[in-house]
């Protein structure tokens, strides 16, 4: 899975001030070692999918099949529909998939993570934030410069923070070691890698009400989303409306 640590989280949702959110207290879990003891993993099936009454938790079963085999044909079934295309669609570059996702948030951040991973400064154009649209160009095209374009001051302070923080992450990716695997509430990005703990999945971030949204801010491994209960640092309706309605 495509990863990177983000960085001063906090600066990011003040920047996008245009939107509403709302952050809870995140709340502390056992890693997966703790928690869980060793034993053969086993991958679920569209049959054990179909046994689960309960349509969240069946929703979050073929979101976890889709997302583990990259099949989008599943996502209809799944209880966030824009975030199985995007996170799909980042992970294989497929952009075709990005046009299904309805929310304009999830679908500029899908346009917006594809373009930086391809260097394809004709996908930042396809953007509607026009924040996320220069920044994603002064990424692109490794000018930084561009972000003075952004007459918002915030606007123009994450520009120049997401260009900085690429930059760092693409020299460090020469020589990237074995590395632990991230914990509850730990956060990346698409482009670095790294991977979640056993028991723990990765989140969008996002904010909001469900209707209007954050733009995604990467993503987060959780193992609160699915659990009916509304908790956790960056679980919101955006990103996990089972929860959080």
């Amino acid at each position: 899975m495509m990863e990177m640590k983000i960085k001063f989280l906090i600066l990011l949702i003040i920047g996008i001030v245009f939107i509403g959110g709302c952050v809870k207290e995140e709340t502390e879990v056992p890693s997966a070692e703790e928690a869980i003891p060793e034993e053969p993993t086993q991958t679920k099936t569209d049959d054990d999918c179909e046994k689960i009454t309960n349509r969240f938790e069946k929703g979050r079963c073929y979101f976890n099949i889709a997302i583990e085999t990259k099949d989008s044909s599943l996502c209809e079934k799944t209880t966030d529909e824009a975030a199985c295309y995007q996170q799909i669609a980042i992970e294989t570059k497929d952009i075709s998939l990005c046009k299904k996702i309805t929310k304009s948030a999830s679908r500029d951040g899908c346009y917006y993570f594809i373009a930086i991973e391809t260097e394809d400064a004709s996908l930042c154009e396809k953007i509607i934030n026009n924040i996320q649209k220069t920044t994603c160009y002064a990424i692109v095209k490794n000018d930084s410069s561009i972000c003075e374009e952004i007459t918002d001051s915030f606007g123009r302070e994450i520009c120049y923070m997401n260009f900085a923080r690429r930059t760092k992450a693409k020299g460090e990716e020469e020589e990237v070691e074995e590395t632990e695997c991230l914990k509850e509430g730990e956060t990346y990005m698409p482009g670095e890698d790294k991977q979640c703990c056993a028991g723990l999945e990765g989140m969008t971030i996002t904010y909001g009400d469900g209707i209007t949204c954050t733009l995604p801010m990467g993503y987060v491994c959780t193992a609160f989303c699915g659990n009916g209960k509304c908790e956790g640092k960056y679980e919101s309706a955006c990103n996990c409306p089972e929860d959080c309605r």
